[in-house]
């Protein structure tokens, strides 16, 4: 869209109707293209990315005041850190923060490799399959034609 208004001639308001847009977001768009290049036009996840208003120092003052083997009082924690600190957290936060730090998930290896290694597994030696008795001629697979290897 942004090229076709450049390089087309076409007018900006043209080129948003163009492509079943409106023409703020085609200034949106042409703002972050002029901003961060063709990667500002990737989609990406709104919202917060983690507990902003849990840092450090904040949970450093909430496992000081928990009491060891005590339940958790997740509201008067959140009136203490009002209090103390002045920043207004919800008790559910404080719960869920206290949680990821009791348990610490092992990294899981990314899509890709799980990919990999599931494609490994599948290949192996020629299948049972692939003998065929001498009167019948036997081609390979599209995939050994491709050296993709044998499938079972």
């Amino acid at each position: 869209m942004l090229r076709h208004v450049q390089e087309g001639g076409v007018t900006k308001a043209e080129a948003a109707a163009l492509f079943g847009l409106s023409r703020p977001t085609y200034y949106q768009a042409e703002a972050a293209f002029e901003r961060e290049g063709i990667t500002g036009l990737l989609p990406r996840p709104r919202g917060p990315k983690s507990a902003h208003k849990l840092t450090a120092e904040v949970m450093q003052l909430i496992e000081q005041n928990q009491q060891a083997g005590a339940p958790l009082q997740a509201r008067s924690l959140a009136q203490l850190l009002h209090s103390t600190l002045g920043i207004s957290v919800h008790p559910r936060s404080i719960e869920r923060a206290i949680a990821r730090k009791k348990t610490v998930r092992p990294m899981r290896a990314s899509r890709h490799c799980r990919t990999a290694a599931r494609i490994a597994m599948r290949r192996c030696a020629p299948p049972s399959c692939a003998v065929r008795p001498a009167s019948r001629t036997w081609a390979p697979s599209f995939f050994m034609a491709f050296g993709k290897g044998w499938r079972c």
